[in-house]
């Protein structure tokens, strides 16, 4: 639920900022400027409402000081209709928008809506229970992640997560965001794929009135104090990972079309799901920026490498969305549980996401049956596969076919891990 403190003490405006908001919104009021900031510490606050004349301190040091706080929440402040050339001095003072009194409770709803759609990126919030679940699993892989995760999140380093497209790369890195001193604070997503230099460019460091396009923020503004997310990092040019690795060492940034620079008080989280080492020896990376983001490089496997985590997502994955539609759910048959176990899963844990959400509608008993399964998982099974000598052999076969990926063709690495000698393998 999203939190807007309000700077007012009329109870009447209070309750009509109040039914103003979202419907799934939550309002609180406060005295002063001073109050709002004690509680602006606290976290969780996505939009501020200000009375100017009951703000207690002169809005020339509370907007400033409030902005400082929290950067990335709106300001609406509200003002008497005689006070309206007023209006540009709030604005130029870090004011979103001015409601002028006595308040409309359209207009509020209005300005309200207009003033967090330039925010779009709030404070961060805890993982979703389907999101937590992407982190489950009895794996070494997945306790290892999970591990690193709590070791790295308190610092500051740059972290770099490695790892297949449905893997839960940005998951993890939320998770990182949310275990950090910085969890209050915004956490900003920048896909990178695809996305043309320039566009980049813009979106990352906004631009000044000055370029004739108008101002506009970049995604370093909005990530301000928190946490910035670039995924598939590969795609980044020479040029633009120059620029980064210079506010990575600087901790400042100019806007295009400025020379003022501005702070540059936030974490780094970068993610790809190409191998990078090749990129460097191609020469696609820059080798300072290579070094510099890989500082603390976190692998994650893909799905069809760690099979004993399916049967635990695709619990948990059925409980959070059974939950959500008041469905009961109780557990997997092992037929059904079977044909998940052997299907190779090429979208990782995203696709069995969205399969098991297929599932939850289909369901008509709190047991999933394998008739309840997408029709192209209800033929993956080892059942039927004839004798013993039969089944061990094609377990066999499996077992080495996900080694030869996982090590990339590399028989040495296949016979150390299986216990078995090279010429075995070659049969």
């Amino acid at each position: 639920m999203s939190t807007a403190l309000m700077i007012v003490r009329s109870t009447e405006d209070f309750d009509v900022l109040k039914a103003a908001l979202p419907p799934e919104w939550h309002a609180e009021a406060v005295g002063s400027a001073d109050l709002a900031l004690e509680r602006l510490r606290a976290g969780g606050v996505a939009l501020l409402v200000m009375d100017v004349e009951e703000a207690v301190k002169p809005p020339e040091s509370a907007l400033p000081e409030l902005k400082t706080l929290a950067p990335w929440a709106p300001i609406v402040c509200l003002l008497p209709e005689a006070q309206r050339p007023s209006i540009p001095s709030l604005l130029a003072l870090g004011a979103t928008d001015v409601l002028l009194k006595p308040i409309l409770p359209a207009e509020a709803n209005a300005r309200f809506q207009g003033a967090l759609a330039r925010f779009p990126n709030q404070p961060s919030t805890p993982l979703t229970k389907a999101e937590e679940a992407v982190l489950l699993g009895p794996s070494p892989a997945m306790a290892g992640i999970r591990e690193q995760i709590a070791i790295v999140a308190p610092t500051e380093i740059p972290v770099l997560i490695l790892g297949e497209s449905g893997t839960g790369r940005g998951v993890i890195a939320r998770q990182v965001h949310y275990q950090s001193a910085r969890a209050k604070a915004p956490f900003v997503v920048v896909n990178c794929q695809g996305v043309p230099e320039a566009t980049l460019e813009v979106e990352t460091f906004g631009q000044a009135e000055e370029t004739g396009h108008g101002a506009a923020r970049g995604h370093l503004e909005e990530a301000e104090g928190g946490t910035l997310f670039f995924d598939e990092v590969a795609d980044f040019s020479p040029a633009f990972q120059a620029r980064l690795l210079k506010i990575m060492r600087e901790r400042e940034y100019a806007r295009i079309g400025e020379t003022t620079p501005r702070s540059a008080n936030l974490r780094f989280i970068f993610a790809s799901s190409r191998d990078l080492a090749a990129e460097l020896a191609a020469k696609r990376i820059r080798e300072d920026f290579y070094y510099r983001i890989q500082t603390f490089p976190l692998t994650v496997p893909p799905l069809r490498e760690r099979t004993e985590d399916i049967p635990v997502l695709a619990r948990a994955f059925l409980q959070s969305y059974c939950r959500e539609i008041a469905k009961p759910f109780e557990d997997i048959e092992e037929e059904a549980l079977e044909c998940l176990l052997w299907y190779p899963w090429p979208g990782n844990v995203r696709e069995l996401q969205a399969r098991m959400r297929f599932c939850t509608l289909v369901l008509s008993t709190p047991t999933l049956r394998r008739d309840d399964l997408p029709f192209e998982l209800q033929g993956h099974t080892g059942r039927g596969v004839g004798s013993f000598a039969h089944a061990r052999v094609q377990f066999e076969r499996e077992y080495l076919i996900r080694l030869l990926r996982k090590h990339k063709g590399n028989i040495n690495r296949m016979a150390k891990e299986s216990g078995k000698q090279r010429v075995e393998i070659y049969r």
